[in-house]
């Protein structure tokens, strides 16, 4: 989790002095990076969980995993205003965000130095340790698509970026309730429960999907535009539409992924490090 984590902190680092030879390298790094964070983070949840635990604690994971969405937009909607960001404003956004990569690299060397002390007494007591490892998660291109609909609507005018950065916060919103409700206050424990609440999550993804694409031009994705959507909505209908979709597909994706990393835990509690890995790879 270390290791992994520490790719994090370079790649929001180069964003201080951004260079196009930095963003490569610190991209490139932060994909080796993330898969060895995630797998090591997955091990650690299903090595101190049980049968009874096991929903719970996704849901709690995925709820605080989620919230990281709320503070990053949020700065957006407040701060970037102008259509350039500007060195006065990048500088104490990534300084921020450097810092909260940093305390959390000193989180997990504390669990590294707590599991040392804890092997060394097992040692001692001449106890035989067993360790794990294992889960992985990835973030759907879902998000960068719709963000980029929203910036090349034109008819948003001058408030796109806020939009964008609105867009995210309900996004965030979507996924810590989605994590809370299905993970935390439902907790589905038979197999018909957790294919009920993906199924919830499936038809809450298409209502998005469906949303998207009568509320933003065909052409949207690609380029900035004028034409016009499937449905004609006012500027303001249209807004609506879209923070809607996000609080939804948020809601829809959490229900999908803490009922699959549920699964995946509980089923394979002695071989999850192969189970969680080779989901990731798959998806």
């Amino acid at each position: 989790m270390f290791i992994g984590a520490t790719t994090y902190f370079f790649y929001v680092f180069s964003f201080l002095l951004p260079m196009t030879w930095s963003f490569y390298l610190t991209s490139i790094l932060l994909g080796f990076g993330a898969a060895i964070l995630w797998t090591a983070e997955g091990a650690y949840m299903a090595a101190n969980s049980d049968e009874h635990t096991t929903s719970r604690n996704t849901g709690i994971f995925w709820a605080l995993f989620q919230s990281s969405l709320l503070g990053g937009n949020l700065y957006v909607y407040l701060s970037l205003k102008a259509d350039v960001i500007t060195r006065s404003t990048r500088y104490p956004l990534f300084t921020v965000f450097s810092v909260v990569c940093a305390i959390a690299l000193a989180i997990y060397a504390y669990i590294i130095w707590r599991w040392l002390i804890e092997r060394r007494q097992q040692q001692l007591q001449l106890e035989p340790v067993k360790r794990k490892t294992a889960l992985s998660f990835s973030q759907t291109f879902f998000q960068t698509v719709y963000a980029t609909c929203i910036g090349h609507s034109i008819k948003y005018g001058n408030t796109r970026k806020r939009l964008i950065g609105l867009h995210g916060v309900l996004l965030g919103i979507g996924e810590i309730v989605g994590g809370g409700l299905f993970g935390f206050v439902t907790k589905p424990k038979t197999s018909s429960q957790c294919a009920l609440v993906i199924l919830i999550g499936f038809f809450l993804q298409i209502v998005f999907y469906y949303s998207a694409w009568i509320n933003f031009p065909a052409d949207a994705p690609a380029r900035e535009t004028n034409t016009e959507s499937y449905f004609q909505f006012s500027s303001s209908s249209s807004q609506i539409i879209a923070f809607v979709g996000s609080f939804v597909v948020g809601l829809g994706d959490s229900a999908l992924n803490t009922q699959l990393f549920s699964v995946l835990a509980s089923r394979f509690k002695s071989t999850s490090a192969s189970a969680f890995a080779l989901f990731q790879l798959v998806q």
